[in-house]
Formats: C-alpha cells, sequence, structure tokens
C-alpha cells in the first residue's frame, strides 16, 4: 500500500503460505476482542512507516518474509 494515496500496488502476483493465512485470520480475531484506541494505533502506523518508508520496502520485506515461509526456514 502506497502511504502517500493509500492505493495498493502489487508489483507481482504472490500467494501467501497457509501460515501467513491463519497469523493474519489469528491478528483479526485478537484485535476484534480489544477496544480500539486511536493513539496506540496511530504510534504503530508512525513505526510501519519509520520501518518501510516506501511502498518498495514494505513489499521486498514481505516477499521476503512469505519465502522464508514456503520453505520452512525464518529468515
Amino acid at each position: 500500500m502506497d502511504a502517500a494515496t493509500g492505493i495498493i500496488k502489487a508489483l507481482r502476483l504472490i500467494g501467501p503460505p497457509v501460515e501467513f493465512a491463519d497469523a493474519v485470520r489469528d491478528a483479526v480475531a485478537a484485535q476484534a476482542t480489544q477496544p480500539y484506541n486511536a493513539a496506540a494505533a496511530d504510534r504503530e502506523i508512525q513505526q510501519l512507516y519509520q520501518r518501510f518508508p516506501t511502498t518498495r520496502d514494505l513489499v521486498v520485506a514481505t516477499e521476503i518474509r512469505f519465502e522464508a515461509l514456503r520453505d520452512g526456514t525464518t529468515r
């Protein structure tokens, strides 16, 4: 997702491994049990923007993680 525009951009099609889909499902379920905290959400988003300042940075990190899950390795 482009931080400046909010537009989701695909650099190439990749399918998430089952482990990733399970982790997303678990994270959404855990979030649904907690009250919304706008300040905490803003802090977390800003931390992500600092860690991944461009869309490409985030995509590259995600691709590496997907491949590690697919290969059964940790990176």
